[in-house]
């Protein structure tokens, strides 16, 4: 492997927490129980009927990381020393989205804010997920929590780590890496 692509939100970044604190939710969980769970959608259908409103509310610029995403990335640079592949970080915007240049510089911003900068090499967002199946290779790897881009991965036989927890993860590439 050459390259390794970690994705931004759910993975890093704890998109799920900034939806709720664009809706005045600061639990996550109390958010989840009483907007989206009661809309009559599903999760992905409820995100998407918010989606640019919570933009212009900051949606890229008031989240966190996610509790264990500075652990994620420390292994993953111990692991890019240890191999000298490069580490990239592969966003994505929604798909030919009118606002994907604010949410590029929002994602950015929020970035350098937490210092996150200084482990890629390559920042990188693609226009849709569906889009980074062009960075999917067999010398390449992408960690991402979304299914769907999971299965196009499957397809084109590039490796891929379906980020559920970053313990997860860890033990993936463990296993990736020959070391379990």
């Amino acid at each position: 492997m050459k390259i390794l692509n970690s994705d931004l939100d759910n993975v890093l970044y704890d998109f799920v927490g900034a939806l709720a604190l664009v809706e005045g939710y600061d639990c996550k969980e109390t958010w989840m129980a009483e907007k989206v769970n009661t809309s009559g959608l599903n999760y992905y259908g409820y995100v998407k009927r918010m989606f640019d409103g919570a933009i212009d509310k900051g949606l890229f610029t008031i989240g966190k990381p996610l509790p264990d995403a500075v652990q994620l990335l420390d292994h993953l640079t111990d692991l890019k020393k240890e191999h000298g592949f490069m580490l990239n970080l592969l966003g994505a915007c929604p798909h030919n989205h009118p606002k994907s240049d604010k949410i590029i510089k929002d994602k950015t911003e929020w970035l350098e804010k937490y210092n996150l900068v200084k482990y890629f090499d390559q920042i990188i967002f693609t226009n849709g997920s569906k889009s980074k199946v062009n960075h999917g290779h067999p010398y390449s790897l992408l960690i991402d929590d979304y299914e769907v881009t999971e299965k196009r991965f499957a397809e084109i036989n590039a490796p891929f780590i379906l980020h559920t927890t970053t313990e997860n993860t860890i033990v993936e590439l463990k296993k990736y890496f020959g070391k379990v």
